[in-house]
């Protein structure tokens, strides 16, 4: 029965359901298992019964592919049930006997993404609770380990299964080094401050993480896998030209800006004409470098305009964030064909920018699409509004479970992280300065403690 906050109270029919359990198909795992489950009830017939049945385990280590850890996991539990019949040694016994099934069972990569929810779990708890600026960052080291070790272990993992030799794999169409940006992304919103937008973007990662495993639980590559896989590695190379094209173009302009503080004096009979040639960035006979980066820049914006039709016709639908590299790069394109290589820059930062989302959208998309409903908190392709929320409009569970996910939290892009940055350490350095008046540094060291 339960009683309410004006203590009324209610009451229904026992009801006995029987709790969904992990299945195990290693013959050791499940015993280990079912030697596990009897002490839930730990008589002393029973405890009795496990000392034997973990001793003939160990016993046969052929069994279990002849595993030290595995082997040293059963002496140890059939030895501290000897000695030690306490509620709490028991429940250690429980828990070791668990890991060793699922090492039996996965090896270690069931071990591995243990580890990764548990430092995960950690982490978003630190980040609710306003944590301190080192507790944050410790944290963020302890999962960028965790996710080594897990995409190490899955590898391991899929190799075993055979699923290596297939022409396309989650591990594969996942690559590690953008999840490991996600993390150092999530830890520099955290050193500025933006612990929403670090929250959101941890619950990206946990999104795309979900859908990889819902995948590979598949057991074998998904419809679509080798289609969805094209699409992203195009994408990863449309974003590297893109970030050449504006280094190259950043490098015209500063070396323009430089051959003008070079020129002598404006003198007084020029014409406005050679006056808007004098302006760094602009003007000027054309050169070669200007019309092959104009060339080049249309090249991207085509190659891009092909990608999206190949979103659409794969998706239904095309992020936003491409439409807007599009015009973007239209814009950067007619600015270097015009040998203005100073408002090219900007236009060729939005463009890149806008890439990054777009595919960071893209991967997210294609996650939940891979991983059907196996671990996907939000709502699926074609759900009318409102679907898969709960009644308040929110995400049932966002990553970790909770419902911090809900769209309205705007990750800041490169740009406005790095003035973020630029402004913390102008404001560190400005309170170290103590010829400052004491209520200025006062102020600063207040907004400081925000970070």
């Amino acid at each position: 029965y339960a009683i309410d906050a004006r203590g009324q109270a209610g009451q229904s029919d026992a009801i006995s359901i029987v709790l969904p359990e992990r299945v195990f198909n290693h013959p050791v795992a499940r015993a280990i298992a079912d030697a596990r489950k009897k002490l839930n009830t730990p008589t002393k017939p029973v405890v009795r019964d496990v000392v034997v049945a973990l001793r003939d385990l160990a016993t046969r280590p052929s069994h279990f592919y002849d595993d030290t850890v595995v082997f040293l996991a059963l002496t140890v539990s059939a030895s501290r049930l000897l000695h030690d019949k306490t509620e709490a040694s028991i429940g250690a016994v429980q828990e070791l006997l668990w890991e060793t099934a699922l090492r039996i069972e996965d090896g270690e990569f069931a071990i591995a993404e243990r580890d990764l929810r548990k430092i995960q779990e950690s982490l978003m708890r630190a980040l609710q609770g306003k944590a301190d600026s080192a507790e944050i960052e410790r944290l963020m080291d302890e999962l960028q380990r965790a996710l080594d070790k897990y995409m190490s272990a899955l590898a391991e993992h899929l190799k075993k299964q055979g699923l290596e030799e297939l022409p396309i794999n989650p591990s594969r169409f996942m690559d590690a080094t953008d999840l490991q940006r996600m993390i150092e992304e999530a830890r520099e919103l955290a050193r500025t401050g933006a612990l929403d937008a670090a929250k959101r973007m941890l619950s990206n990662l946990q999104r795309m993480l979900d859908g990889l495993r819902s995948g590979m639980q598949a057991g074998k590559p998904r419809e679509g896998m080798a289609q969805a896989k094209k699409l992203m590695d195009g994408l990863r190379d449309l974003t590297q030209r893109q970030q050449k094209e504006l280094e190259k173009a950043f490098q015209r302009m500063q070396q323009r800006e430089g051959a003008m503080r070079t020129l002598p004096p404006q003198q007084g009979g020029q014409s406005p004409d050679a006056q808007q040639q004098r302006r760094p960035g602009r003007g000027g006979d054309k050169g070669e470098g200007e019309a092959k980066g104009a060339a080049e820049q249309e090249a991207l914006r085509r190659d891009l305009g092909r990608l999206m039709l190949q979103m659409d016709e794969f998706l239904g639908s095309i992020p936003e964030q491409f439409g807007k590299a599009e015009r973007a790069m239209r814009g950067a394109a007619r600015a270097l064909g015009e040998d203005q290589p100073g408002d090219a820059v900007p236009l060729q930062t939005e463009a890149l920018n806008q890439l990054q989302q777009g595919t960071e959208n893209m991967a997210e998309q294609i996650a939940r699409r891979m991983g059907g409903t196996m671990g996907v908190t939000r709502g699926q392709q074609g759900q009318q509004p409102g679907e898969g929320r709960d009644p308040f409009g929110r995400d049932p569970a966002g990553a970790l479970g909770t419902a911090i996910d809900d769209g309205d939290v705007k990750i800041p892009d490169q740009m406005e992280q790095r003035r973020a940055r630029e402004i913390l350490q102008e404001l560190r350095r400005r309170a170290g300065e103590r010829y400052r008046p004491e209520p200025e540094r006062d102020y600063i060291n207040r907004l400081l403690r925000r970070f």
